[in-house]
Formats: C-alpha cells, sequence, structure tokens
C-alpha cells in the first residue's frame, strides 16, 4: 500500500496564452548546452505561477535581451551595467504562446513561451540612475537637426 500526504500540494499554476501581468522573480547569467552565456529570467504572474525564460547572450539574439531590459523600465540602449537586485520585483508584461513538443518518452507535451516582453503601463519602476538619466536624455533628444 502507498500512502501519501497531499494536502499542503497546491495545485500546479501556469501562466496563461496571451498577455500575462508579472514580475521579475529572479536572474541568473547561466551557460547553454551549447556553450553560450545566456539569462536565464525567473518571471512570477499574480496567480504565483513561475515561469522562465532563457534569453541567449549572442549578437542575433540580443535584441530579447533588449526587449526585455525595456520592458523592465530599464537601460536598453548602448552599453548597460546592472546589478541582480536591479531586476528583482520589475513588473512587466509578457505575451505568451503554447509550442508543443515530444517527450523523452515519445509522448506530447506543450510548453508555454515567452513571446513578447512588455511594459507594464500601470507601473512605473524608475531607478537605476532614474533610467540611465532618461537614456541619456533620450539619446540626446536624438540628435535631431533643427
Amino acid at each position: 500500500m502507498i500512502e501519501l500526504d497531499l494536502t499542503k500540494v497546491n495545485d500546479y499554476k501556469t501562466f496563461n496564452i496571451g498577455i500575462n501581468k508579472c514580475y521579475v522573480n529572479g536572474v541568473k547569467i547561466k551557460t547553454s548546452q551549447a556553450g553560450n552565456k545566456m539569462l536565464e529570467v525567473s518571471l512570477r504572474n499574480l496567480d504565483d505561477a513561475t515561469l522562465i525564460d532563457r534569453l541567449p547572450l549572442t549578437e542575433k539574439a540580443m535584441w530579447r535581451v533588449k526587449q526585455f531590459l525595456k520592458a523592465c523600465q530599464l537601460p536598453h540602449h548602448g552599453k548597460v551595467a546592472f546589478e541582480e537586485k536591479d531586476l528583482l520585483s520589475r513588473h512587466l508584461m509578457v505575451e505568451c504562446f503554447a509550442e508543443a513538443y515530444k517527450r523523452q518518452d515519445g509522448t506530447d507535451g506543450t510548453a508555454i513561451k515567452v513571446k513578447t516582453y512588455l511594459e507594464d503601463p500601470n507601473v512605473q519602476n524608475l531607478s537605476v540612475s532614474s533610467v540611465a538619466q532618461a537614456e541619456e536624455s533620450a539619446v540626446e533628444e536624438e540628435d535631431i537637426p533643427l
């Protein structure tokens, strides 16, 4: 006979397909199986579901990192520097989709993935030197000639 105590086990929660409000729960720099550096971002939504997204730090994929930093209302132009703590608890929104895959045992599975990172219009996160002095005064007003 197998006896288990499941009284304190919560139901499995996941992000929904579509737009989800969330916050950054953790960020680490890791190395992928291919040997590339990546940001491993842990997101948590309002239902306490967690979603992990991996952002490769390669030239071709850096646009996603830029999109993520912009959604977190952090500096995202030129050379940027920030601490992990600068990202923690940043509120943002993510657009999610379902992706089908094959499990190791050959059965079909579905994973929720981040399609797009978006700013939460109802939250103003600021700081990190007031978003690098408002992105260096909007890149010196975009150098518009008069």
